[in-house]
């Protein structure tokens, strides 16, 4: 089952635990400053070996107040920041 973790500088992790012989381990199926975006949760989903369930992901970043939700302005935004930093005037 996936579930998510409050990383410093505000990232966040989506990890998945699976049960081995030597006990149980997680991996990370994605690592990301919010918005949780759709594309982020089709990301994980991709990389998740076990049932992904998105609306439990989806109340659990509610409950952890991490936004679901972009909006045009935010999008807007960056893209104009990445294409300031590479170089363009």
């Amino acid at each position: 089952m996936a579930y998510l973790v409050r990383r410093s500088g505000g990232r966040f992790d989506l990890r998945e635990a699976v049960a081995t012989r030597a006990g149980p381990r997680s991996h990370t199926l994605a690592t990301f400053r919010p918005p949780l975006t759709r594309e982020i949760l089709e990301r994980a989903a991709a990389r998740a070996t076990r049932p992904f369930d998105r609306s439990g992901l989806l109340a659990r970043a509610a409950q952890l107040g991490v936004a679901t939700t972009e909006r045009r302005e935010d999008r807007a935004a960056r893209a104009l920041l990445a294409v300031l930093r590479s170089g363009a005037a």
